[in-house]
C-alpha cells in the first residue's frame, strides 16, 4: 500500500544557477564548452605534463572548428610517436574553456609526481 506524496512533493524545485567556466558572452568563442572530450582531456593532461603554463589572459580564443583542427593534427603526431609534442595556444584555450577541470588534472600530476604518500 503506498502513500500520496505529500504536497511539497510535488512542487517544482527551483533552477540552479548552471556554473559557467567564464564569464564572457555567450556569443563569444570562448564561451564554454558543455562537456570536454576525451581527446580535449589528453590535451590537458599532456600539456600539464609538459609544463606548459596557462596564459590568464587568452585572448579571443580558437573557434570549434580550428579547435577540431588543432585536436586531429595533435592526435595525429602522438599516433607516429611524438608523444611530448603540445600545441600550446590549444592547450591555453582548453585551459580557459574548462578552468576547474584544468587544475585538477595538474594537481593530479603534481601529487603523481611527489610519489605515493609514506604511511606511518
Amino acid at each position: 500500500m503506498s502513500t500520496p506524496l505529500a504536497p511539497e512533493h510535488d512542487a517544482p524545485r527551483p533552477q540552479r544557477p548552471r556554473p559557467c567556466a567564464l564569464k564572457t558572452d555567450p556569443a563569444s568563442s570562448l564561451a564554454p564548452a558543455p562537456t570536454p572530450s576525451f581527446a580535449e582531456l589528453r590535451v590537458l593532461a599532456a600539456g600539464a605534463a609538459l609544463g606548459v603554463r596557462a596564459n590568464a589572459n587568452p585572448g579571443p580564443g580558437l573557434s570549434q572548428v580550428e579547435r577540431r583542427r588543432r585536436i586531429e593534427a595533435l592526435l595525429a603526431l602522438w599516433q607516429t610517436g611524438c608523444r611530448s609534442v603540445i600545441d600550446e595556444a590549444l592547450y591555453t584555450d582548453l585551459a580557459a574553456r574548462h578552468p576547474e577541470l584544468a587544475a585538477l588534472v595538474r594537481t593530479r600530476l603534481r601529487r603523481r609526481a611527489r610519489g605515493p604518500r609514506a604511511h606511518g
